[in-house]
């Protein structure tokens, strides 16, 4: 798959890879590497020009993006992205209400949604009136009432302080969908990805386990990243880890 920004640069060059039912895949690399335009091309918001994109045997294209929607769901890096209705009930209402789902179904799966994220005490709140890390849990309560088969997040994690990097990072332990993760923080991608794809100018650097990657420092550093802090020395001790 190949795919340029409108100005005519490359974003994406000529990659191919396939994720199996149930994995968790991190996408990682440095700013512009292409992780949030390659998610993008994922849920078919982007549709692919050059190259095929395909879930499971569907592919992404201009006739299919009702079904991929049904299938793929993604969590915006930008909660403001996401959450628009005047109430977060709204907000999460909003999937199963255009699936035509009966009312009183409706308000079931939003507050089962909001209680598996922890936030069902702001089902009535107007969104803008949120934290960044409650907005972060209520995007993610948006995607879960349609039941998606697959679970794209670009970033989770950013901007978020300690103990609610913590709340998603258990969340979404405990998801057994299939789940590909665009991020940064690595120590996140340690505890949740089995495997890492490693992206470098629009190119994939390297596609294998998560910890082997991570231990090969010169392909991190020619990918512009460093090790997770949890395989770092410490400074201090001089001890691993």
């Amino acid at each position: 798959m190949i795919y340029h920004y409108p100005d005519g640069q490359k974003a994406i060059d000529d990659i191919n890879f396939t994720i199996t039912h149930g994995e968790s895949v991190a996408l990682v690399g440095a700013n512009g590497a292409g992780k949030s335009t390659l998610l993008l091309h994922i849920n078919g918001t982007i549709i692919p020009r050059q190259g095929i994109v395909n879930i499971g045997n569907i592919p992404v294209n201009e006739k299919t993006p009702e079904i991929i929607r049904k299938k793929v769901e993604i969590v915006f890096q930008n909660s403001d992205d996401q959450l628009f209705m005047p109430t977060v009930f709204d907000d999460v209402a909003f999937g199963p209400v255009n699936l035509n789902i009966p009312a009183e179904d409706v308000r079931f799966l939003v507050d089962h949604a909001l209680e598996q994220v922890g936030a069902l005490h702001s089902k009535d709140h107007p969104p803008y009136k949120l934290s960044a890390g409650e907005k972060r849990l209520v995007a993610i309560a948006t995607v879960l009432p349609v039941f998606p088969e697959i679970l794209v997040m670009d970033e989770p994690t950013s901007d978020l302080d300690p103990f609610s990097r913590r709340t998603i990072i258990q969340l979404l332990k405990s998801f057994h969908h299939t789940k590909i993760i665009a991020t940064h923080d690595l120590d996140m991608t340690m505890e949740l990805c089995e495997r890492t794809i490693i992206l470098n100018k629009g190119e994939i650097s390297s596609d294998g386990p998560t910890e082997v990657l991570f231990n090969d420092n010169k392909l991190l550093a020619a990918s512009h990243l460093e090790q997770p802090l949890c395989m770092q020395s410490c400074p201090v001790c001089g001890k691993a880890g």
